[in-house]
């Protein structure tokens, strides 16, 4: 990322029954985002495979908020729901 967005740390919460991220509140989520600056959830992470540790640094450096904003859903919290989904919803309704 560009140098001004080194260091940010982006914490969603996944919602199952509306089945997108969500924000959390401004308390629990600086909470987390201190927590991963401090790297106190390493203890429960897998061996990182150090052999691609260089390239995904170099890589990961190219990541910029454009790119990021091109790949997020325009409404930021887009679902998938399938056909089926869609005719229930609407024979609920009464459509």
């Amino acid at each position: 990322m560009k140098e001004k967005n080194k260091g940010t740390v982006i914490v969603k919460r996944w919602n199952e029954k509306l089945e997108f991220f969500t924000d959390l509140e401004d308390q629990e989520r600086i909470c987390y985002q201190e927590g991963v600056r401090n790297f106190d959830f390493d203890f429960n992470l897998g061996v990182y495979p150090l052999e691609n540790f260089k390239n995904w640094t170099k890589v990961s450096d190219f990541i910029s908020e454009k790119t990021i904003k091109r790949l997020e859903p325009i409404s930021r919290n887009k679902t998938i729901v399938s056909q089926s989904m869609r005719e229930k919803s609407a024979t609920f309704a009464g459509k």
